[in-house]
């Protein structure tokens, strides 16, 4: 922790964020502006930080992905690998 910036380790990475905020907010932020306002956000994430951006994209009727092995989680839907995704992306009637 520095100053108003808050950092700690994810997979492969450090995540750095402003104190007070999380990617729940952040994903509050983004559908409260054009073009996103009135869409259904889709939040793909692997870890454990992703949590408040899978929360927060229900609350917007949207959808949580999770990429990884089967755990607990706020994310409607939890696919082992990318690859996996994919397959589903693909498949999805549009």
């Amino acid at each position: 922790t520095s100053g108003d910036l808050c950092w700690f380790p994810g997979k492969m990475v450090y995540e750095i964020k402003p104190r007070g905020y999380s990617k729940g907010t952040a994903v509050e932020a983004f559908m409260k502006t054009d073009p996103f306002r009135g869409r259904k956000p889709v939040f793909i994430g692997d870890d454990l930080p992703d949590e408040d951006g899978f929360e927060a994209v229900r609350t917007f009727g949207g959808l949580g992905i999770l990429i990884g092995p089967h755990r607990s989680t706020k994310a409607l839907f939890q696919f082992e690998t990318v690859s996996a995704l994919r397959i589903w992306l693909a498949e999805l009637p549009l």
